[in-house]
Formats: structure tokens, sequence, C-alpha cells
């Protein structure tokens, strides 16, 4: 009984957040940095597995279909549709706080953020 509400409640809290719609509206794409959870059927809610964005795979129009997510010490490639972004940006910009571009392989930055943000100092 436990397991089928585990299934339910996951099929219904994670497709509430990123319903699927026509690519006629156009969202914000991923980006390198974005905090994710990865959406696999053979985990329980509470146990999904959190990484970060690493490296972003375009197809026609710009648009993001595929990323690389680094959780611990492994990479994996995964739709998009299997993920769930934990940070929500809006316009690089959270309320209160500013937006840090994590480490790239090309540009070192000195952040004692984990998560790419910084207090905004006013």
């Amino acid at each position: 009984m436990s397991k089928d509400f585990c299934k339910s409640w996951t099929k219904a809290y994670l497709s509430s957040p990123k319903t699927r719609k026509k690519w006629k509206d156009t969202q914000p794409n991923m980006k390198i940095g974005d905090i994710v959870l990865l959406l696999d059927d053979g985990h329980l809610p509470g146990s999904w597995p959190v990484g970060q964005v690493v490296e972003l795979h375009h197809v026609t129009g710009g648009l993001v279909r595929v990323a690389t997510i680094k959780p611990k010490n492994s990479l994996f490639k995964r739709n998009i549709h299997k993920l769930a972004s934990l940070l929500i940006y809006q316009d690089q910009c959270l309320i209160g706080w500013e937006y840090v571009p994590t480490r790239s392989r090309t540009t070192q930055h000195n952040s004692d953020s984990p998560f790419g943000v910084i207090p905004k100092n006013s």
C-alpha cells in the first residue's frame, strides 16, 4: 500500500511543477549551475539524487533538450523531462540575492556559495 501511495504521489507531485505544453510557449532554458533532482523511477520520494547541471546539449532553435548532470562523483546525461529544477532564476536574479555564475571549465570564480547566489549589498 505504501509503495502504491509513493508511486501515485510521485507522479502527481513531479508532474505538477512542469506541465508539458506544446512547444509553442517558450520557457527559460536550463542553465549551467542549476541544481536539479534526477527523476528516476527506481528511487522513492526523498531519495531522488540531487545534482548540478554541468553541460547543456542544444538542438535546433537553441532549445535545451538534454543536460549533463553531476551528482556527487559521476556524470549523467538526461532528458530535461527527467529533471526537476530546484532553484528558479528570474532574469539571473533571486529576490534579495544576486546571481553569481558557478565555476566552469574555462573560468575560475572565488565564491563560497555552493548554489551560485550571494546576498545583495543594499
